[in-house]
């Protein structure tokens, strides 16, 4: 060897001892033909007859337990149940901020039971049965659940599970007109199956985007699930193939509401009845996606033509100055 073998003097015995050999001459070759350690021991040996680790002149407290069994730092049996043993079953709240979750124990066998619920570290209740046992009216969380049995003098080793209580998401619905203006574009999240009531139509849709398009006129949405606590989501949402002037009459404003049109730079005139231009100006969508207002206070009364032109195409409407 390199070093000395002397630099083991001294220590334990206890465990696995292996020895390595790597020939790293391979001009020659060789074998072991002999292995051993021998011990030189100061003293009396401590008896251990059971060979648990756990001297009988010590700590021993359950002398003579079987070669190979597992035992405790006091020498005595461990006692564990099968680890599928114990059956869990959990049940999510019904509806959200209801706390009527439920975790359901079941065993393969009747024994005096003992089992602790926490929820961050902190106890909830505990509780002893014989074969099963319900934890009722429970919050949404993760819980560990801590089980054992003592019968007569065996006590089995305490088994922990972590069990989640879920509940349903609240409902999430986000609407926006589609680029063109004549669609309603609807995402849906939070429930798996949806009843829609789209201007007294009702039908079912699944979570997701959805769209659906406009009637001319004032367009009702209504959205709910199948659990009512989940709320209700209602919208209105006003449509027409053509731009909207309003007030009309005006006196100091016209707005011009207009989603339906392409998000193109718009170009915007205003003439009197004999073909005068009054005013022009250009409609940005990116600024005002859906509508604009136009001063028209120092206009004098009367009826003038509201003039849009869009990608090539001009639309001509009237409106009245009081």
């Amino acid at each position: 060897p390199q070093a000395p073998l002397s630099i083991f003097r001294g220590t334990s015995l206890k465990g696995t001892w292996v020895l390595e050999v790597e020939d790293q001459y391979p001009q020659d070759g060789g074998s072991i033909t002999a292995f051993k350690i021998e011990a030189c021991v100061l003293g009396a040996i401590r008896p251990d007859a059971d060979r648990d680790g756990v001297f009988d002149d010590g700590d021993d407290q359950c002398l003579g337990t079987p070669i190979g069994a597992e035992v405790n730092a006091q020498g005595c049996p461990v006692y564990r149940l099968p680890a599928n043993h114990f059956s869990l079953t959990t049940k999510t709240q019904s509806c959200v901020d209801v706390a009527d979750g439920r975790v359901l124990i079941q065993a393969r066998s009747v024994l005096p039971y003992s089992a602790q619920l926490y929820r961050d570290n902190t106890l909830v209740k505990e509780v002893s049965f014989t074969s099963q046992y319900a934890f009722e009216s429970l919050a949404q969380g993760t819980y560990t659940l801590c089980l054992w049995a003592v019968n007569a003098d065996v006590t089995y080793e305490q088994q922990c599970f972590t069990a989640v209580i879920g509940a349903p998401q609240p409902l999430s619905v986000l609407t926006a007109a589609s680029a063109d203006g004549t669609q309603w574009q609807v995402a849906l999240s939070g429930a798996e199956r949806y009843v829609v009531t789209l201007n007294g139509q009702e039908f079912a849709a699944e979570a997701g985007q959805q769209s659906w398009p406009f009637k001319p006129g004032v367009n009702t949405l209504k959205i709910n699930t199948d659990l009512p606590c989940q709320g209700e989501f209602v919208q209105e949402w006003y449509y027409s193939p053509d731009p909207v002037l309003h007030p009309n009459p005006t006196e100091n404003y016209l707005n011009v509401y207009a989603p339906q049109l392409p998000k193109v730079e718009r170009l915007w005139r205003i003439l009197d009845l004999s073909g005068t231009l009054m005013d022009q100006g250009v409609w940005n969508p990116e600024t005002d996606p859906e509508s604009r207002s136009i001063p028209v206070a120092g206009y004098a009364e009367g009826i003038y033509v509201l003039e849009l032109i869009v990608a090539d195409q001009k639309h001509s409407y009237k409106w009245i100055k009081k």
